[in-house]
Formats: C-alpha cells, structure tokens, sequence
C-alpha cells in the first residue's frame, strides 16, 4: 500500500481543530495479486501542493507515460471478456482530525464544492492479442480515434520449430473506432503459407508482428501509438464471464459543474484525540476536477479541508455505475475494500 501524509492546515474559525489531507493508493480491483499478470498496467495516483495551497492529483503510470511519448509497448495477453485492462482503483482522500479541546466535537457533513471541470477526451490505446489470427486495439480511453492508419511488419514462424517462413509488412487505413478494432492478419499471409498450415485453426504456426498506428486525437493533434505482440492462429477458448462488484462512496458526473455535493457523515473526535475516514472519489468518466472541500460540525463548525485539481482517469473498460450518484452517495459499507465502484 502506498500511504504519504500530505499537510497539515491549522483552522481558523477553530484554532483547536486541524484537518490533515492523508493521500494513499491501494491496490486495485479484482484478482488477487497472485493472479495479477504481471504484464498488467498498472495505475496509480500521485500528488503535489502548490504555493497557493492547493492539492494537485494526477494518474501515475508507466504505461500511460510511454505511450504518451509514443514509446514502443507489449500487447496484453488475452483476458476474459469484462475483466478490464489496467490493475488500478479510484483515489482516496484521508482526512484526519487532530481535536486538542476539552470537549468532543461531532462532525456531521462533509461538503465538496466543484468550481470546474474539463474533460479528459484522450484515446488511451492497448494491444491484446487474441486468436485467429487477430490483434484488439482497445480504446480505454473516452474520446474517438480518429483516421486510423496502420504500419506494420509480421514474421510467421512454424511451430514447434520456430523457422521463419514469411515476413510480410503493409500499410492500412482503418476505419475510425471509439470501443475498440480488430486487425486480422490472416489475409496478408503468402498463399503457400495459407494452404499449407492454415486449417479452420492455425496451432503449427505463430506470428510477430511490430505496428505503428497513426491517428488524430478529438482535438486535432495528430497522434502514434506503437506496439508489438505475438500472433496467435489457433481457435479462442470458450467464453467466461466472471461475477461483477460494486462499491459506492462519493460521485461525480463529469461536465456539471458548479455543483455542491453533500456527503452526510457520522464522525466523533473524542477529546484529545484524533479521527480518520476516507473520502474516493469515483466518476462517470475521464476528467479534470477542481474542488474544495469543508468539513462540518454538528455545532455549526466549518472546516477547511484543501483545495484540489484531481485528474481523474476512469478506464472505459471498468467506468464507475452511475448508481453511486444517485443512490448510494456517501455510502461507507462495501463488498469488498479493493474494488472501485
């Protein structure tokens, strides 16, 4: 688990009274560590405060570096469907109070008050390889891959002897995706290749394949994404669908902003003591949040506790139900502590 404390602000309206900002990732939903691949990406989030005292979070993630700067990356191994692609959850905002009064102190509300928000239209592109002779390109992220055009190069070996039989590259122009693409390779393999190992599955041979897709973001600004993965020829195993969780806590929708959203709490800060709860924060999708946040009391107290811009990255494949905006807002009992909503 990662945990850092991130600061301490002395309340004016209560100089008895502290809030501390505790900024932590766990980590993410779903498989046991253990099952985890390690080929999985993973996400994180990280922090830094401004001299103008507000909290900036940001996804920290090497696969999303890399292919920000167009570096060369590993398809995924096929999942079963509905698993999603990155090992990640939604951040957490600790919020610890330090009562040195000689009373207990009560708080009641937590108030979060959104002033803006800008949303995160990036394609986030990754490679799966699948069967048939098939690569996935799947969009994670939430705005449309626009003038697609591939480059790439494909060696076929034979199996189990892994002699080279063919290399073959060529350029397309694919069709504009929002989900997800599927490139088949089957078709560019020389026709002595084809008749001679390619049944109905192609077990007795393999492919690598190094790619290049060129495209435009929804803004305009022209874009590679860069991969490599193994051909597989054989048949894909039967369908599984594994059982689904969710958990609620605090919910934004993208694009309403200014918005205050209350989130009733039930804390006690006995007296000469301190408490902690936790605040995630989950969203319909990707986007740039600011807000702040008070803490209230039940003898009407106000808080400060910071100023934030969360840049929020939801993952397509594992985006947060809307439920939690409507009906379970500021809910604290979950199934299961590592999933997200």
């Amino acid at each position: 688990m990662f945990r850092e404390t991130q600061h301490k602000t002395s309340i004016a309206l209560c100089s008895t009274l502290t809030v501390c900002l505790v900024l932590f990732y766990m980590r993410a939903s779903g498989a046991d560590e253990n099952e985890r691949s390690e080929q999985t990406p993973s996400l994180k989030y990280s922090y830094s405060k401004s001299r103008d005292g507000i909290t900036s979070i940001f996804p920290d993630s090497d696969y999303l570096s890399s292919i920000r700067n167009e570096k060369l990356v590993s398809a995924l191994h096929w999942k079963p469907c509905c698993q999603g692609f990155f090992d990640w959850n939604l951040p957490e905002l600790s919020f610890k109070i330090s009562n040195s009064k000689d009373s207990q102190t009560y708080l009641s509300e937590l108030v979060i008050n959104i002033t803006d928000i800008t949303i995160n239209e990036s394609p986030v592109l990754i490679a799966e390889e699948y069967f048939g002779g098939t690569v996935i390109v799947h969009n994670e992220g939430w705005g449309d891959v626009s003038d697609p055009r591939l480059d790439f190069s494909l060696d076929i070996f034979n199996s189990p002897q892994n002699v080279r039989l063919a290399h073959v590259t060529r350029k397309l122009k694919m069709q504009p995706f929002s989900d997800n693409a599927r490139i088949s390779l089957r078709e560019y393999l020389p026709a002595e290749v084809q008749n001679k190992y390619l049944g109905r599955c192609g077990e007795k041979i393999y492919g690598k394949i190094v790619a290049a897709l060129k495209y435009n973001e929804p803004d305009g600004r022209a874009a590679i994404f860069r991969f490599t993965s193994s051909v597989n020829f054989g048949c894909p195993p039967k369908p599984y669908v594994p059982p689904s969780e969710k958990v609620y806590d605090v919910f934004f929708r993208a694009g309403i902003s200014p918005i205050t959203i209350r989130v009733p709490i039930s804390q006690l800060v006995a007296e000469h003591s301190v408490d902690n709860f936790i605040v995630r924060v989950g969203a319909d999708r990707s986007a740039r949040f600011k807000f702040s946040a008070e803490l209230r009391t039940t003898d009407d107290q106000v808080l400060e506790a910071g100023k934030f811009v969360l840049d929020l990255f939801i993952p397509k494949s594992g985006k947060v139900s809307s439920q939690a905006d409507s009906q379970r807002q500021g809910a604290v009992h979950r199934k299961s502590a590592d999933s997200p909503f």
